[in-house]
């Protein structure tokens, strides 16, 4: 029998448990992975490069690159996604800015990461919240409202990006439109092709916690939505998923009310109408 056999576990000194920490591949012995640090009484996000030696598995951290002096690393708060061998895109809430949401495109160069400025990408604050790359300049993001009085609704948009800096916003979409508290979107973004994605999330109305799936087109920076489904009428949080062909993908969230993961494979249409 096969067994899976580990290296020695390298310790980020300093670093914040508990909280979403992406690794991003960038090829068969490159990555990115973000993280965030307490540094002076503020939580501090970084990123960094980890080079592994294909022959030993051994592996090496390199120089990190600060990419928010002041966020709050706190469920969700703290998102990325690649969008080339030499780039990727991270999201963030800026606790400077009463947890906007925040987004910066890092260049990576061998094992080094740079910063473009940052931008706010959307215009509330929010500590959960989900992006993902459709093509190498265009990011789709969406985040759950924390702003009075729009609690629990779930908006999303287009950002566009070029080298590292990002040049445009696409219009503001909300796909959840209940108001509630206390929140639980749980937003989770599946990017099938460069012009279809999956928005899967939480609608807390009456702390019923049911699963919906909505499915998304986008040409250029506009998102229509097209249509939505309820997958599961359990509460259920901690939603994930991944995308298995340009229209079938795979999603899984922890059901409350019966305390067991459940996972579900879904197919998108080519044109509008219901998800199955």
């Amino acid at each position: 029998m096969a067994v899976v056999t580990w290296g020695t576990a390298h310790i980020l000194a300093g670093t914040l448990g508990g909280r979403a920490c992406p690794v991003l591949k960038i090829d068969n012995h490159r990555a990115v992975i973000c993280y965030v640090k307490m540094v002076g009484g503020n939580q501090v996000a970084y990123a960094c490069v980890v080079d592994v030696d294909p022959t030993t598995g051994n592996f090496t951290t390199y120089a990190e690159a600060e990419f928010c002096a002041d966020t709050t690393a706190i469920g969700d708060a703290l998102w990325a996604c690649l969008l080339s061998s030499t780039s990727f895109y991270v999201g963030y809430s800026n606790n400077a800015d009463g947890d906007t949401v925040y987004g910066r495109v890092g260049n990576i160069s061998g094992t080094t990461i740079t910063f473009g400025a940052e931008t706010r990408t959307l215009n509330f604050s929010s500590r959960y919240q989900k992006c993902a790359a459709l093509d190498s300049t265009h990011v789709l993001v969406a985040a759950e409202r924390e702003d009075f009085p729009n609690e629990g609704k779930g908006d999303a948009r287009v950002v566009e990006v070029s080298g590292d800096m990002i040049i445009n916003l696409g219009g503001q979409v909300q796909f959840q439109t209940d108001r509630w508290t206390p929140w639980g979107l749980y937003p989770y973004i599946i990017s099938l092709t460069s012009s279809t994605a999956i928005i899967s999330y939480v609608d807390m109305l009456g702390l019923s916690g049911k699963v919906y799936v909505y499915y998304l087109t986008i040409a250029g920076n506009t998102i229509t939505l097209e249509s939505n489904a309820l997958w599961d009428a359990d509460e259920s949080e901690n939603l994930k998923g991944i995308r298995l062909t340009n229209s079938r993908f795979l999603s899984m969230w922890y059901d409350i009310a019966n305390t067991q993961e459940e996972i579900c494979v879904g197919t998108a249409p080519t044109t509008q109408g219901p998800i199955s």
